[in-house]
């Protein structure tokens, strides 16, 4: 239902940005690995190993006793770079960014499916906001597994659209978050199909 207090003109421009918003905060992308779904599962679960495969990850801080449990709480160093172009085993520890320390809250580890929440606990122009990130896996054969990412940016609002109008200055594409995870499925599938 319109806003009564609002114009035409204001009516038109809230709907463009509630748009952008969608396009910045949401991620979903799949991606088909000649690997078997125990074999994808296991590299997918040693967190220490994401900084071989995401964008930002520099280090992740693992306690030291056995694999990884639902309701962990894991520390990640980043850095953000804006980019999507790491190469599988590579880092982006020399280039220029913004170094965020992001807290992962691990939520589900079943069989098919991980979940975790990537909140941001260092002040970088985005405290306060989280990622809740999703990982399905399904057997396509027993050699092929479809690896399915998504992902939902949330936090305040007003955040939100700093972070948004900071990217359209820059240059940047709205969707820079849904490349990074793109690139990540993609290193993913190199590393284990091809491997180091």
């Amino acid at each position: 239902m319109p806003d009564p207090r609002l114009t035409w003109k204001e009516e038109i421009w809230v709907a463009q940005v509630d748009q952008d918003l969608e396009v910045l905060t949401r991620v979903d992308g799949a991606l088909d690995i000649e690997r078997s779904l125990p074999d994808v599962r296991d590299y997918l679960l040693e967190f220490a190993r994401h900084v071989e495969w995401t964008q930002t990850y520099l280090r992740v801080d693992i306690p030291p006793l056995g694999r990884v449990q639902p309701g962990q709480r894991l520390h990640v160093w980043e850095r953000q770079d804006l980019r999507w172009d790491k190469s599988p085993l590579r880092t982006i520890a020399d280039c220029a960014g913004t170094d965020p320390t992001t807290e992962l809250g691990i939520k589900a580890i079943e069989d098919r499916r991980l979940a975790w929440r990537a909140t941001w606990i260092a002040e970088h122009g985005l405290l306060g906001t989280f990622v809740d990130w999703n990982v399905v896996l399904d057997p396509v054969t027993q050699q092929i597994t479809r690896v399915r990412l998504s992902g939902q940016l949330g936090g305040p609002r007003d955040t939100l659209v700093n972070w948004m109008n900071l990217l359209r200055a820059g240059g940047y594409p709205l969707d820079v978050l849904q490349r990074q995870a793109d690139r990540g499925l993609h290193n993913v599938r190199t590393i284990l199909e091809v491997g180091p």
